[in-house]
């Protein structure tokens, strides 16, 4: 259970690096388009802390993919869901 935790607790600290070093882009750009379509469209998303706590939960379960900091397009229908236009 340590050894999960500390995983864990490494991908959190990755996904907050990655705010500054760029790795996020995509994922940001994501959210950007999520948000726009929502409101023209008269709705809401989740707010953006929220889309990142589900990006980390989400990296928690697919760490190969963390890995080599590539945000795909199974990682974002998990934390946008099935309409996020991927």
């Amino acid at each position: 259970m340590k050894r999960v935790a500390g995983s864990v607790t490494k991908i959190a600290e990755r996904v907050e690096a990655s705010r500054g070093n760029g790795v996020l882009q995509h994922f940001n750009a994501k959210y950007r388009e999520q948000r726009l379509a929502a409101q023209l469209a008269g709705k809401r998303i989740v707010p953006y802390t929220t889309a990142l706590s589900r990006l980390r939960k989400v990296l928690a379960s697919h760490a190969a993919a963390q890995a080599n900091g590539f945000v795909g397009p199974d990682i974002m229908r998990e934390v946008f869901g099935e309409d996020c236009g991927n």
